[in-house]
C-alpha cells in the first residue's frame, strides 16, 4: 500500500472516530449528565455559603449567650452585696439604676438570641434539604452513567477498535507527513485531507487547469491542492 493510500485511510479511520463520538455526544445521557453535574456544583456552592452563614451565627449566639450570663451574674452580685450590708438611700438608687441597665441588657441579649437561634434553624432547615437534594441528585448522575455505559458500550467497543487500527496504519506512515496531515486535520476540522478524482480534488471540487494538473501528476503521491490547501493524495497504480 502507498503512502497515500495509508494517508487516505488514515483520514478515513478519523472520521468514523469523529462520527462515533459525535453519536456519544448526541445521547440523551450526555446532556443529562451536564445538568446534574451542572446542579451538583450549583448545590455545593449553596451548601458552603450556607455554611459560613451558620457558623458566623453560632460564632455571636456564643458570643450574646456568654455577654448575657455574664450579666446574669452581675446582677446576682449585686442582689447579694445589697443584701449582706444597710445601704443608704443614695446607693440604693444607684443598685437599682445598676439592676434595671443590667435587666435591660440580658433582656436585649435574650431577644438577639431568639432571632439569631430562628435564623441559625432556618439556615440548618435549608442545609438539610440541600444535603438531600445533592443526595437525590449524586444518585440520579449514577444512574445515568450506568445507562449511558450501557447504551454506548457498542460504539465505544468500535472506537477501540478503530483507534488500535488507527495506530496500526499511522505507525507506517513517516513522521513529517504524519504532522503536516495532523496541522490539517485541526485546520479543516477533519477534512484534511482530499483525492484527486480525475483532474478534480474530491472536497473542494475545484477543477484543476491544465498545467497545475500536470504539475501535480508529475510530483509526489502526497501533495498538496493549490486552491484549498489541504493535503492532495494523489493515486497511482505504480504505487499499489
Amino acid at each position: 500500500m502507498s503512502d497515500a493510500s495509508r494517508l487516505w485511510q488514515l483520514q478515513e479511520i478519523d472520521l468514523e472516530i469523529m462520527r462515533c463520538e459525535a453519536a456519544l455526544n448526541a445521547m440523551p445521557q450526555v446532556e443529562k449528565l451536564k445538568a446534574l453535574i451542572a446542579g451538583k456544583k450549583k448545590i455545593s456552592s449553596e451548601l458552603n455559603r450556607l455554611k459560613g452563614l451558620r457558623k458566623d451565627l453560632e460564632m455571636e449566639i456564643e458570643e450574646t449567650t456568654s455577654n448575657r450570663d455574664a450579666y446574669e451574674v452581675q446582677i446576682a452580685d449585686v442582689k447579694e452585696s445589697a443584701a449582706e450590708r444597710a445601704q443608704s438611700f443614695r446607693a440604693v438608687n444607684d443598685l437599682e439604676a445598676q439592676l434595671t441597665s443590667l435587666s435591660k441588657r440580658v433582656e436585649k441579649a435574650n431577644f438577639t438570641l431568639e432571632e439569631k437561634n430562628a435564623a441559625l434553624d432556618k439556615i440548618k432547615a435549608n442545609e438539610e434539604k440541600g444535603f438531600e437534594l445533592a443526595k437525590k441528585l449524586e444518585v440520579e448522575a449514577r444512574a445515568t452513567k450506568q445507562s449511558f455505559d450501557e447504551q454506548s458500550e457498542q460504539i465505544r467497543s468500535t472506537m477501540e477498535e478503530l483507534m488500535q487500527k488507527r495506530e496500526s496504519v499511522a505507525e507506517d506512515i513517516d513522521a513529517e507527513t504524519i504532522e503536516r496531515y495532523e496541522a490539517a486535520r485541526e485546520r479543516f476540522k477533519g477534512f484534511g485531507v482530499e483525492k484527486l478524482e480525475s483532474n478534480v480534488p474530491s472536497t473542494c471540487r475545484v477543477q484543476l487547469q491544465a498545467g497545475a494538473y500536470q504539475e501535480l501528476m508529475r510530483g509526489p503521491s502526497i501533495s498538496e491542492c493549490p486552491y484549498c490547501h489541504r493535503m492532495l493524495v494523489i493515486e497511482r497504480g505504480s504505487d499499489d
